[in-house]
């Protein structure tokens, strides 16, 4: 076999499991783990049920490697939480990242929510996610916190606030799925505009100048 040959078909092999993995996903998060088949996902890739055990042994190993994706995602969520900078920044390049892959991936973040809610009726390998994703918060939560110590974001717990960015995104994911689905715009939000969720009072409020100073009515 020429080099020729074998890149074309590394090619074909890799865009016939992304073809698998795609239409796994979208069966996923309509159905949820339990009730979908092989079948049913080679359906939606548009190819036989047996090409798909050419590429994957089972339906579990396919959730495995979707599983896998998840847990890069947030890993790359920590590094950036972890680099060197003021909070808001720090805070503001996680959000940006975590916005470029919802933008991109939506459907990762609900299968994201379906695995919180229902881990006790998946594969072990859910729980890979819960480890990463909890990493992944609590380096967040740590960057919220500084911020909460230099005035930037609001008292409260910073695992709260994480939350409470994670779910908004999570949501913006959902809404953008069905968006895509229907042919609709979905809506775009950017991270400076998530992180109003969390910031202080005082950090949103422009600095007074020795001028507004003097033309504030006593």
């Amino acid at each position: 076999m020429s080099p020729r040959d074998r890149e074309e078909n590394t090619r074909i092999r890799d865009e016939r499991r992304e073809q698998i993995l795609s239409g796994a996903l979208e069966v996923f998060i309509q159905k949820g783990y339990t009730a979908t088949k092989i079948h049913e996902i080679a359906a939606v890739a548009g190819i036989s049920h047996g090409l798909v055990y050419h590429y994957f042994r089972s339906k579990e190993e396919i959730y495995a490697e979707l599983v896998g994706r998840l847990v890069r995602s947030t890993e790359a969520t920590a590094r950036v939480a972890h680099e060197s900078g003021d909070p808001r920044s720090t805070l503001l390049r996680v959000l940006d990242l975590m916005l470029q892959g919802m933008e991109k991936e939506p459907a990762y973040y609900i299968l994201a929510a379906q695995i919180m809610l229902m881990a006790e009726a998946l594969p072990s390998q859910a729980n890979d996610i819960f480890r990463s994703g909890m990493e992944s918060a609590r380096a967040v939560a740590a960057v919220i916190a500084e911020g909460q110590r230099t005035g930037c974001f609001r008292e409260g717990d910073p695992l709260q606030h994480f939350v409470l960015l994670y779910s908004a995104i999570t949501g913006l994911a959902i809404t953008r799925n069905t968006s895509l689905k229907m042919g609709g715009e979905p809506v775009t939000v950017d991270a400076a505009t998530l992180l109003r969720l969390i910031e202080s009072r005082r950090s949103t409020e422009e600095p007074r100048t020795e001028r507004s100073l003097e033309q504030t009515p006593e």
